[in-house]
């Protein structure tokens, strides 16, 4: 007789995350909140329902490289900050409403707090919710 052995159910990495710089602790202390990019999602820009709940991380300045790894001066982070990091590449078509590919063969970071693309996309959204809409930020 045959034993079947169960498998291990594998632990499933997203390969992009939305990194935001929650709020400012201390000089040296920050809470970020860790977003994952929904498992099926292939391309994405910056919608909201793409991305898991977030989870709240406090890191130390000493740590930060180690438990984010963003090449980004600590000094210069600030409240509402938002990186994206993974496997993803940007989509050359001007005319779609994609901006990001997963790509797990990449590894990538970048900062999009400043794009007016996302800035659009933000102030679209709040106005939204504020004439009562039912998504949130």
């Amino acid at each position: 007789m045959k034993v079947k052995r169960r498998k291990k159910p594998k632990s499933r990495v997203s390969p992009v995350q939305r990194i935001t710089v929650d709020e400012r602790l201390a000089d040296d202390m920050i809470r970020f909140e860790i977003c994952e990019l929904r498992e099926g999602v292939e391309k994405f820009a910056y919608e909201i329902d793409v991305w898991e709940r977030g989870i709240g991380l406090i890191v130390n300045e000493d740590t930060y490289g180690f438990d984010l790894g963003i090449p980004y001066p600590w000094d210069n982070l600030k409240e509402g900050d938002v990186f994206l990091i993974g496997g993803f590449e940007p989509v050359d078509d001007e005319d779609a409403t994609e901006r990001y590919r997963v790509n797990p063969s990449i590894r990538g970071v970048l900062k999009i707090d400043h794009l007016d693309e996302y800035r659009d996309y933000l102030r679209a959204l709040y106005s939204e919710v504020l004439r009562g809409g039912t998504r949130s930020a």
